[in-house]
């Protein structure tokens, strides 16, 4: 029996009912009777059903209570499940391959592409991951603080200073200085580090007894000129070859700050490399700069 006939049917018995208004006995059932107010309330009941079920009966009205097929996730052409397909993304820095579980095997973990490209690939020193790269300035001058590179170059001078990341411009850590130049006549260059603009404009290196570094060259025998500078504008510069001959070995250059004769460590304007006409044209590479006691 349809939902439709059991509504008509019940909606007839309800109407039958309260036009009665009760009091029928047949067998074992007996209906009590039913007051005025419950009458009309069981008629209003079996006009309901009715009309339900008279609904019903059409195509449209029973097509309201049917489900939809396109909500119901199909089968594929082949019969089987409808296969679901997520896209996962991920720029986490770092992102590797997963330690494998005791006792089985892990799937590899998804390689994150980076949405900016580093051009300073570290190929010296490998850090744990997560650590963040430090400045390429500070990895090699550790104590240079918010000091900042400068360059000058006069009367034609020509130099180029570049960061690498070639195994052959290190000396330890991720990045090496390169400086490459060409000075004729009276043409001057140079490349250095200043405090101006820190708190004080200066750096103290009153603790320290000695500048050091350590120096590559691209040919051996290149010349410089290594200064410091102090705010009151007292400035000393030192030939290379009084301190050492650069090869294309890297070698440690020690020079004590009592060199820098007239020179206030306590308040050090800069500190540069230089070139001139003497020193030609070449290209070396400087890295682990440190005032150290």
């Amino acid at each position: 029996m349809t939902v439709p006939v059991v509504l008509t049917i019940a909606g007839f018995i309800a109407i039958l009912l309260g036009i009665l208004g009760g009091g029928v006995k047949a067998k074992e059932i007996e209906i009590p009777s039913i007051s005025l107010l419950g009458r009309g309330i069981v008629i209003l009941v079996g006009f309901i059903f009715l009309g339900l079920g008279l609904w019903l009966s059409y195509p449209g009205g029973i097509n309201a209570l049917k489900v939809t097929p396109s909500a119901v996730p199909s089968a594929n052409a082949t019969g089987a499940p409808p296969t679901l397909t997520s896209t996962i993304v991920t720029n986490l820095p770092g992102a590797g391959t997963e330690t494998p579980p005791p006792g089985g095997t892990s799937t590899p973990a998804v390689t994150a592409t980076p949405s900016m490209t580093s051009t300073m690939t570290a190929t010296a020193t490998l850090l744990p991951t997560g650590t963040p790269l430090p400045q390429p300035l500070a990895e090699i001058f550790p104590q240079v603080g918010s000091g900042e590179v400068f360059v000058f170059k006069n009367n034609g001078g020509e130099l180029s200073n570049t960061f690498l990341d070639t195994p052959g411009c290190i000396h330890s850590g991720m990045v090496g200085l390169q400086l490459t130049y060409a000075m004729s006549r009276t043409a001057n260059g140079g490349w250095g580090v200043q405090w101006v603009n820190v708190p004080g404009g200066h750096f103290d290196a009153s603790g320290f007894s000695t500048l050091t570094f350590w120096v590559r060259g691209s040919s051996g025998s290149e010349t410089f000129q290594v200064g410091l500078k102090d705010t009151s504008g007292n400035e000393v510069k030192l030939e290379s070859d009084q301190l050492l001959d650069v090869t294309t070995d890297w070698k440690p250059a020690t020079i004590p700050l009592s060199a820098f004769k007239g020179v206030n460590s306590a308040r050090i304007e800069n500190l540069n490399f230089g070139f001139n006409r003497d020193h030609g044209s070449g290209s070396i590479c400087l890295d682990d700069i440190a005032f150290t006691p």
